[in-house]
């Protein structure tokens, strides 16, 4: 009870307001795998957004970028770029995935102002093989770096679905660290996840 309670808590507190929350693409596109979905695998750690390759990329918020870095085996992000933003309720974390190899100025440490360029979305041949598109995850809390979380990378797009958790604490956990981007953004309301102590998709 008490970590279904923890987690409404968390779901019901989203930094501040959507209007103060910039759209990380001009055109917002369908969204083609939510989060928290199992599509592809379960549980994603994100949101993703169809667009088309070359389309600008924006910072949804005031930030310092603490990761910048392009992988281009299948699978990968293509270019990621982390952000820690400030809010009233402490700092959060925004990743951009699947942009392009090139097109990015922005370097680790750099200071970004809402709604800057910071990449472009990818083609298949660069942004890890995928269709074209953003994926946006909000993370709460400051950087974490290398950490992991149920044995994957803190900021892996999925949970690992491999982790042996019958009771599910610790996908709990992670549930915990992670806000809906379209919550966050306003595009929808938010909505509970936990039902009687079981992890749902929907």
């Amino acid at each position: 009870m008490q970590r279904i309670i923890a987690v409404l808590l968390a779901l019901i507190s989203i930094p501040e307001t959507a209007q103060a929350w910039h759209m990380p693409l001009d055109r917002m596109g369908a969204i083609t795998n939510p989060f928290w979905s199992c599509n592809l695998n379960c549980y994603h750690l994100g949101t993703d957004i169809l667009a088309n390759a070359g389309e600008p990329v924006r910072a949804i918020r005031d930030g310092v970028v603490v990761k910048n870095e392009w992988k281009g085996n299948c699978g990968s992000y293509g270019r990621r770029i982390l952000i820690e933003h400030q809010t009233d309720n402490g700092p959060i974390v925004s990743l951009t995935g699947h942009l392009s190899q090139h097109g990015s100025d922005v370097r680790v440490g750099d200071r970004v102002t809402e709604g800057q360029e910071i990449g472009r979305i990818g083609t298949r041949n660069e942004n890890g093989c995928w269709v074209p598109h953003l994926h946006l995850g909000i993370s709460r809390g400051a950087y974490r770096g290398n950490a992991t979380e149920c044995g994957n990378w803190h900021y892996a797009g999925y949970t690992n679905p491999n982790h042996n958790d019958p009771s599910h604490h610790c996908y709990c956990e992670v549930l915990d660290n992670w806000i809906d981007a379209e919550e966050l953004l306003g595009l929808k309301p938010a909505d509970l996840r936990i039902i009687d102590a079981t992890i749902t998709p929907e």
